[in-house]
């Protein structure tokens, strides 16, 4: 076994979510996935959205973003009661879009992504001007306010959105919003 591979064999960072379903919560783990899982998770959106009629699948189209999700969750879900946490919750993509609505869907696969973002050496934040820049481009038209959103990770889109409230809430509409009296603490 190569030294790369005695490192890559240990448990991967799992990080334990819960998620409402009717009376009870889906308790399960989601855990980064690696570059195989990936391709095999487009692979298998690829071939859902092409049998639903989509001939060039691609990220801007409903139902393959919808099914990638679907195979993400069925690929990076796992059962925080097996052995080492390394059993899949979902038995498959199938599974989870047979299930699940669209809105669960989109959690669970924003917390995997977050968590996938939160253990990934990709940026995580952005410099004052790079994050002025931004503001810039958002505040000019929605196609870059798209991009920006669409482009992002989790995890840099959270950290824009909260110094974004920040400043808000420093703000003279917010002051005058509130009155008088404190503003909300943030």
């Amino acid at each position: 076994m190569s030294k790369f591979l005695a490192i890559a064999k240990g448990t991967r960072s799992v990080l334990p979510i819960e998620v409402p379903f009717g009376d009870t919560v889906i308790a399960c783990g989601v855990r980064p996935m690696i570059a195989a899982e990936e391709a095999s998770a487009l692979a298998g959106a690829t071939v859902f959205a092409v049998g639903k009629g989509i001939s060039d699948p691609k990220p801007e189209h409903a139902l393959y973003e919808l099914a990638l999700r679907a195979h993400v969750i069925a690929i990076a879900c796992v059962d925080l009661e097996s052995a080492g946490q390394s059993e899949p919750y979902f038995a498959s993509a199938d599974e989870v879009m047979a299930h699940l609505d669209r809105d669960r869907i989109a959690l669970i696969h924003e917390k995997q992504q977050s968590w996938q973002d939160h253990c990934s050496v990709r940026q995580s934040a952005m410099g004052k001007d790079e994050f002025w820049n931004t503001i810039l481009g958002c505040a000019q038209g929605v196609e870059e306010s798209d991009r920006f959103l669409s482009e992002s990770r989790p995890v840099l889109r959270a950290s824009f959105t909260a110094s974004i409230c920040s400043l808000l809430l420093d703000s003279p509409e917010a002051r005058h919003f509130y009155g008088s009296g404190p503003t909300p603490s943030h």
